[in-house]
């Protein structure tokens, strides 16, 4: 992979690959990743918080904690991830 560019077909791996390896192109692949999962991850926080009063409204703040803690977890650790959309859902949770 010579070049990433936002392109939202790529495979979730070639994602974290860059992510785990920083530097600029691990910003791309950042600001990618969260294009190609913002709108699946917005709808099921905001089914989430549709059932307590006290975070209506929040679904979007939320989302995107959940975003930098799953971030700060691949840059940190090096889990071991077979799909960064339910890795991502499993951050959702835990900011909820």
């Amino acid at each position: 992979m010579n070049h990433l560019h936002c392109n939202l077909f790529l495979r979730d791996e070639d994602y974290l690959r860059e992510i785990q390896a920083g530097g600029s192109r691990a910003d791309i692949a950042i600001s990618c990743l969260y294009l190609k999962y913002r709108k699946r991850t917005y709808s099921y926080m905001k089914k989430l918080v549709s059932k307590h009063d006290q975070f209506r409204g929040v679904p979007e703040d939320l989302v995107h904690d959940a975003f930098i803690i799953m971030l700060d977890k691949l840059r940190s650790d090096t889990p071991e991830v077979h799909s960064l959309e339910d890795y991502g859902s499993g951050s959702v949770k835990s900011c909820f």
